[in-house]
């Protein structure tokens, strides 16, 4: 913990403790701030959840990011009072807090795994003319063109993978692209649009777990808070997600000037947001008499958020 001037350990913790229990945090705002960050124009959406138990209680954040170099960058959350899967109404809620923030226009398409599935989740989606590549259950029932019904795997029980178009799911007609992944495993993707290319772009929702691991064990070890209360732990993302944003902008400065490392078997040795996170702590190290740089990557923190800022003035 760190506060300017000679705070006592005791003061500074009920500074932050009177800001968990009474200040309001402008979420829209936020989300504003956090999208400035990212190229104008149509945006990749990821949804999924992260959750953990504290004691006998569950914590379930429901989040939307854009996907960015790679990486989730959150925009909008909601804490989901229960354990296991959002449903339908929570889905759509924070797909049209996003649309009514951003407009549809800055949806490219939507990515999800096999649990954000349903006919009235991809009858809203299909009414809102938003695209989207979402991965199915293997053995989601699904009906053929001539009238069968069977199950969504049996289109590639071949193993040769494939795709098809104009397959109903309940109510909804959308089409398929699948292959089989050993084991007993497909990958089946069901999509509103072209079905060319499906299972590709569908490797962009992984973009959404790189950020939870950051957000987690790779980063700022959420998930070891004692926090319990669901408004505490939406405030404490917030300001983590603020967090992620300046790291990975500072890691992409240092990237320029200092590129990360590449391993023998190919992949870089960090991504930009640890690669940024591991510099600020080398930043503000009491031992290291590099507070000018501190000052250095303050400020290109303060640009972004002055741009956003004239922005949503003009």
């Amino acid at each position: 913990m760190g506060m300017a001037g000679k705070i006592k350990k005791e003061s500074a913790y009920r500074k932050l403790q009177r800001f968990f229990q009474h200040f309001a945090l402008p979420y829209g705002l936020i989300a504003r701030m956090l999208i400035n960050f990212l190229p104008t124009g149509p945006l990749v959406i990821s949804i999924d959840r992260t959750n953990w138990k504290y004691g006998r209680k569950d914590i379930n954040i429901f989040m939307l990011c854009a996907n960015y170099r790679g990486i989730g960058i959150p925009i909008l959350w909601k804490m989901l009072p229960k354990k296991g899967n959002s449903n339908t109404t929570e889905r759509t809620e924070l797909l049209c807090w996003f649309i009514d923030l951003f407009g549809k226009g800055r949806i490219k398409y939507l990515l999800a795994d096999r649990e954000f599935i349903g006919e009235d989740w991809f009858g809203f989606l299909l009414k809102e003319r938003i695209p989207f590549y979402i991965r199915i259950k293997n053995n989601t029932l699904v009906e053929y063109s001539n009238g069968k019904i069977k199950k969504a795997y049996r289109f590639f029980a071949d193993k040769q993978g494939g795709t098809r178009t104009g397959i109903k799911l309940g109510k909804n007609k959308l089409n398929l692209a699948g292959k089989y992944l050993g084991k007993g495993e497909y990958l089946i993707v069901a999509t509103n649009v072209t079905v060319k290319n499906a299972l590709a772009i569908y490797k962009e929702r992984w973009s959404i777990e790189m950020f939870f691991s950051c957000l987690k064990t790779r980063g700022f070890r959420l998930e070891e808070t004692h926090i319990s209360d669901p408004g505490k732990i939406k405030k404490l993302i917030a300001l983590l997600a603020l967090a992620f944003l300046w790291c990975h902008r500072l890691g992409e400065e240092k990237d320029k000037e200092e590129p990360i490392k590449v391993k023998k078997h190919g992949r870089k040795a960090n991504n930009l947001f640890r690669y940024g996170l591991d510099y600020l702590r080398k930043l503000i190290s009491p031992f290291n008499g590099l507070l000018s740089w501190f000052r250095v990557a303050l400020n290109l923190f303060e640009q972004n958020l002055s741009t956003m800022t004239l922005k949503i003035i003009t």
